[in-house]
Parts: structure tokens; C-alpha cells; sequence
């Protein structure tokens, strides 16, 4: 049985909501988010439980102008038991029936006009923006009954057309929504509604794989193991998510094959790229490939953040999209056929303990919420040392939290994924102490600096662990809820 579409809240989207319906004008609001997140579902599900009467308009991928049109009307006529309308033969035609028709129908109700695939209607040679924009300057913008959403997996077509557009869209949305992937929190809570009774341990085994992609995880078979639903999604022969990646960026933007050659890159090194060695790797021009970079950053594929240490702006660049991590790893080569058998092999506990890291980069507030400075600006870093004498010694930090607030604090989080508690080695103390003595060599003691290891089952205390004295975050504390 498929865990199906349960409604998890999403408070701070839905606050974002109220906020912008109970004011006593109309609402023009921008929401974006990758593929999959549940944006449409979760604008249904909020209309229907504050009883808003949803208009919904999809565009259709690769589909022209009359089609699109088509399909509007088409829409319109269901709603009425009216004569059918004809197609109108532009947008600023549409925009007037659709106004017209609300006020016949809906009249001093609250309503909800939502352009969902908004970059699909979009299409070439279309006046879809011009229609757009005539809706709401002429028809609703001070109506405080009819509100206007327009939706689109696109990140970059979404914050360019409606958020920082400088023309016909400047300053027009009331807000901005950007709907991000589930934590861990929301993850648990899902399932939990479903009936699916697992562990934290196996939630975590999960999101490893799917990240916190809505779709993905309502699709997993409930009455399975976790282990054999990731073969049903993944690895047998019908398998629903077995070729998605394939698909996913030429989804998402025009151009897609630097994307998915950018991705494909990415995903080989949990550390990242240097954004002036990306280009090289994959051969695009340096414009195509910032271009291309910032759209993925946007769609929340990748993420870039400092080089600690470094004065020039290069960045690291590192994927950010577990999925992506776990298709190039385990689904690409198509060699995987078991994956119940795969997922206890030394291969994949090895690759779980990198991945593990990641998830820990995506719940920095959990982590800094138990180490007691959730409310303190940070900002991520990477640092390594490549030493330039056999006299010096090497080292990298994969997971840097620099305190903002010019107090010369540092975090330094390891990771460490295991089924047990933790014991902490002479050789693992050994190398920890080396990471921290070269980074203080290279940067002449000017830092405060605190271990803090995030462990699954906590850590034993043995003289190693006294040695070292680390802060201490388990597995149950990444399960924390953001406000």
C-alpha cells in the first residue's frame, strides 16, 4: 500500500498564507520549489481546509499558445452548466472571461486564481504575462475576495518573471514563497500519519535516498521494509523513479544538458568543485556554466559556499539533491538488482557515512539548535590545506559553522553514521587533533574552535572521547521541528 498524498503542515508556508489572505486587499504571491515538493498539492490542501474556492490552470510542457488556451476553456466549461465558451484567442481575452466569470459565479466569495506550471503557459510567442498582468492591474488587484498564485518548478523563470522583474512585473507580488524539501521532522510526521512504523535509523536510511522530496516518499510502498521499498521505487524493472533523474532537468530548464552535465559532476565528490574547475570538467563556457549554476542553486539542487580562507569569490559548489547523490552512486550504472542485498554491502556503508554528512549540512539548525546557538548568524565553510612541505601537516574540514557575529568562533562538526554507539579510536583522535593543529597553524590561532561529533546512537566515553572533549548531537536531535 502507497503512503499517498497525507497532508504534513507546512507552517511557515501556510502562516505565510494567512497572512497574505487576511489582509484587506488581494494577494499576488510567487511560489516555486523543485520538482515533486508538493507545491500544487500543498495549495489544494490549503484552500480546502480554509474552505477558498481554487481556480487551477496547468500549463502543459512543449504545448503552444492555442492549446494552452484550449485547455483553460476547457477547464471554464466543466465548472458551468452554462452554453460552453469558446476558446478566447489570447490571454488579455482570457483574463476578461475569467474575471467575468468569477464575478457570475463567486461573487463576494473568496477565491483562488492559481496558474500552476506557470513557465509551461508561458509558451513561445505567447501574451501569457501580458494576460497575467492585465488580470491583475485591471480585474483583481483591489478585490480582497479574488487572490492570485502563480506556481513553477523553474526557480530562475519564477524569481526572474515575478520576483526581480524590473518591467511589467516589478514590485507586483505581495510575496514570495520559496517551498523547500521536508526535514526530518516532517518526514517522521508523515509516515507517522500513515501508520508506517519504522525507526528513526531507517527514516534517515530513506532520506538518503529521496532527500525530503514529497512525492517520492508518498510513493513508497508502506507494507514494505525500508530496504524493499527502495528496491520497488528504484530498482526492479517497472520501477516508478528508476529513470526519473534522466528526466528531471530537461523538466525543469531549456538548456538542460549543461545542468545534467554540471549534476552528473557534482555528484562524484561529496566536497565539491571549485566553481573555475567546474567549467573545465564539463566543458561549457564560463558564462553557461554560472548561468547554469545559479539556476540549480535556485532550484535547490546545488549549493555554494565559501572557501574559508579565501579572498578571491570562488566558490565551493557541492550537489545538495540527495537523490542525485544516490542515482549516480547506485541506480546509474543499472548493476544494482537487489537493492535489500546491496544496502548491506561494506560499499554502502561506507557511501551511507559520506551521505550521512550531507544530511547533516541540510539540518544545521537542528545542530545548532542543541549546541545552544540556533540564534546565533552562521555561515557553512570548507577548508582544506594542501601542505607545500613534508614538514607541515594536510588537513580538511568538511563541516564549518563560522559564528557571524565577530566573536572568532568556529564550529567544527564531524559526522559519523553507524548502527551502535560510536567509539571514537586512538587513530580517529589522532587525526582529529591533527585537523584542529593545522587549521590553527594556517590561520595563526586567531579562532575559537569547538568539536562537535553528530552521531546516530551518541558516543562512548572512553579515554579518547576525554581527550577531546567533543559536544555531542545524536540522531534524535536532527529530528527536531524548524519554527
Amino acid at each position: 500500500m502507497k503512503t499517498s498524498m497525507i497532508y504534513v503542515p507546512r507552517k511557515r508556508e501556510a502562516e505565510a498564507l494567512d497572512r497574505q489572505f487576511n489582509r484587506a486587499a488581494s494577494a499576488f504571491i510567487a511560489i516555486y520549489g523543485r520538482r515533486r515538493i508538493g507545491k500544487t498539492y500543498f495549495v489544494r490542501q490549503y484552500c480546502r481546509e480554509n474552505n477558498i474556492i481554487l481556480l487551477e490552470f496547468t500549463g502543459y510542457k512543449d504545448r503552444d499558445n492555442s492549446f494552452q488556451l484550449q485547455s483553460f476553456i476547457e477547464y471554464i466549461n466543466e465548472l458551468q452548466l452554462e452554453l460552453p465558451l469558446p476558446a478566447p484567442s489570447n490571454w488579455r481575452k482570457a483574463a476578461t472571461m475569467l474575471h467575468n466569470f468569477i464575478l457570475r459565479h463567486y461573487n463576494n466569495q473568496k477565491v483562488v486564481i492559481f496558474f500552476d506550471e506557470t513557465p509551461w503557459l508561458d509558451a513561445p510567442r505567447s501574451d501569457f504575462k501580458e494576460g497575467l498582468k492585465k488580470l491583475w492591474d485591471k480585474k483583481i488587484d483591489h478585490d480582497p475576495n479574488i487572490h492570485l498564485i502563480v506556481c513553477g518548478s523553474a526557480a530562475t523563470y519564477m524569481l526572474d518573471k515575478f520576483v526581480n522583474h524590473k518591467g511589467d512585473f516589478h514590485n507586483r507580488a505581495t510575496k514570495t514563497i520559496e517551498m523547500k524539501p521536508f526535514n526530518l521532522h516532517q518526514i517522521k510526521d508523515l509516515f507517522q500519519q500513515t501508520g508506517w512504523s519504522i525507526s528513526d535509523k531507517s527514516i534517515i536510511d530513506l532520506y538518503i535516498v529521496f532527500g525530503g522530496v514529497a512525492k517520492y516518499l508518498s510513493d513508497l510502498e508502506i507494507g514494505l521494509s525500508p530496504e524493499q521499498a527502495i528496491n520497488e521505487a528504484c530498482f526492479i524493472s517497472d520501477a516508478k523513479y528508476k529513470y526519473e533523474y534522466d528526466i528531471l532537468f530537461h523538466s525543469l530548464f531549456d538548456k538542460a544538458q549543461t545542468h545534467y552535465a554540471i549534476m552528473n559532476q557534482l555528484t562524484t565528490k561529496w566536497d565539491g568543485f571549485l566553481r573555475s574547475d567546474i567549467g573545465s570538467k564539463v566543458k561549457f563556457s564560463t558564462t553557461i556554466v554560472n548561468q547554469s549554476l545559479k539556476e540549480l542553486e535556485a532550484s535547490g539542487f546545488v549549493k555554494g559556499q565559501p572557501y574559508f580562507g579565501k579572498k578571491n569569490m570562488d566558490k565551493i559548489f557541492m550537489a545538495s539533491d540527495m537523490f542525485s547523490y544516490f542515482h549516480h552512486k547506485w541506480i546509474k550504472d543499472g548493476r544494482t538488482k537487489d537493492w535489500t542485498k546491496k544496502s548491506r554491502s561494506r560499499a554502502y556503508t561506507s557511501w551511507s557515512g559520506f551521505a550521512f554528512e550531507k544530511v547533516c549540512h541540510l539540518h544545521a539548525y537542528q545542530i545548532k539548535k542543541k549546541l545552544g546557538i540556533n540564534g546565533i548568524e552562521t555561515e557553512s565553510h570548507y577548508w582544506r590545506y594542501i601542505p607545500t612541505d613534508v614538514s607541515e601537516e594536510g588537513a580538511q574540514i568538511d563541516v564549518m559553522l563560522e559564528w557571524k557575529d565577530g566573536s572568532k568562533n568556529i564550529e567544527i562538526i564531524e559526522c559519523k553514521y553507524s548502527d551502535n554507539e560510536f567509539t571514537i579510536s586512538k587513530e580517529y583522535c589522532e587525526d582529529l587533533k591533527r585537523k584542529i593543529r593545522a587549521f590553527n597553524k594556517q590561520t595563526n590561532h586567531r579562532y575559537n574552535l569547538r568539536l562537535t561529533l553528530v552521531t546516530t546512537y551518541g558516543v562512548k566515553r572512553n579515554e579518547y572521547f576525554n581527550e577531546l572533549s567533543p559536544s555531542i548531537v545524536t540522531m534524535t536531535d536532527l529530528f527536531e521541528p524548524e519554527p
